[in-house]
């Protein structure tokens, strides 16, 4: 039996109608559903009494999942019935969360393509090809005659592996002979006279970087005679060196103080000598007034004796 999948409207349906194996128990009657999706099935020719419209039912469910029978029960709401053809249809009101998971996988799986029917499968595999001949192409061979391949792939293998095997082994001779066969000398030593050395002061020996049984070069330094009396003078010199230096950056640091202070004062007479000067102005501004107030009353004076009596009057 095909599985069909019913795409219809979006505005009618909310989810996918298929036709797919769903048997359903209610009432004592088992049968299978004539089409079902995630909001309710549809039953058709239903032997037993139809339910009313708006009662809600009881529904035992049996899905056959990848080889199992998966049984499960749900509450539906009866929506739409006709006694004519023995047909009712049901809206799911309550179902389980698992349940409704495996139901959505199922559609789905059947929606994409992923599940096909049995029968579906056997169709595919009946369809018929075109034969193919199974006579090797290029000339006739005779019935009996013995096909003979020049083993050129063996040859090549065997040949690669014999030279492998030729190098690994000359590598590990080689390694024999340098580690067991011959003997190597690390060190030796030479013989020479002995001459006494005398230095003309006191002192201390000290080698140059060089260690016993190192080659040198004629002229090369072997050894340093440390004076510890020109040492001692020397470091009593660093010290004066150290401490004149320390003085010096002193009196500098002094120096900059000293400077910087004049500075100041350099700044704060900068400032008196613009205070003064300013003052000075002043006191002219005020000096050429008086003296412009002198000269018109001095004119005026002179001009009439009655103002002048006037003005005496009234000072």
């Amino acid at each position: 039996m095909a599985v069909r999948v019913k795409r219809e409207r979006p505005d009618q349906r909310r989810h996918h109608r298929v036709t797919a194996p769903l048997f359903v128990e209610y009432s004592g009657h088992h049968m299978r559903a004539a089409d079902w999706s995630l909001g309710g099935l549809r039953i058709e020719k239903f032997t037993g009494s139809l339910p009313d419209v708006g009662h809600e039912i009881e529904l035992g469910l049996m899905l056959p999942f990848q080889g199992f029978d998966v049984s499960f029960t749900a509450n539906a709401e009866v929506v739409r019935r006709d006694l004519a053809t023995s047909m009712f249809a049901v809206r799911f009101t309550q179902i389980g969360e698992r349940e409704r998971e495996l139901m959505q996988h199922f559609i789905e799986e059947l929606v994409r393509g992923s599940m096909v029917d049995v029968e579906d499968t056997i169709q595919r595999i009946d369809v018929p090809v075109t034969p193919a001949s199974l006579e090797p192409d290029g000339p006739k061979l005779t019935k009996g005659t013995p096909i003979k391949r020049f083993p050129v792939k063996t040859m090549v293998m065997t040949g690669l592996y014999l030279l492998l095997g030729v190098l690994v082994f000359s590598y590990a001779g080689m390694l024999a002979y340098t580690n067991f066969y011959r003997m190597e000398v690390q060190t030796a030593v030479i013989t020479a006279p002995v001459e006494t050395v005398t230095a003309k002061t006191d002192g201390r020996i000290q080698l140059n970087h060089v260690k016993p049984g190192d080659t040198v070069k004629a002229g090369e330094t072997v050894v340093q005679l440390i004076d510890n009396a020109l040492d001692r003078e020397i470091e009593l010199a660093n010290l004066e060196v150290q401490e004149r230096k320390a003085k010096l950056n002193f009196a500098k640091k002094k120096q900059l103080e000293e400077l910087d202070r004049l500075r100041s004062y350099a700044t704060v007479e900068m400032k008196n000598l613009e205070q003064t000067r300013i003052t000075v102005e002043s006191l002219a501004q005020q000096y050429r007034s008086a003296d412009q107030n002198h000269q018109r009353l001095k004119d005026l004076m002179g001009k009439k004796p009655e103002l002048r009596f006037k003005f005496i009057q009234d000072n």
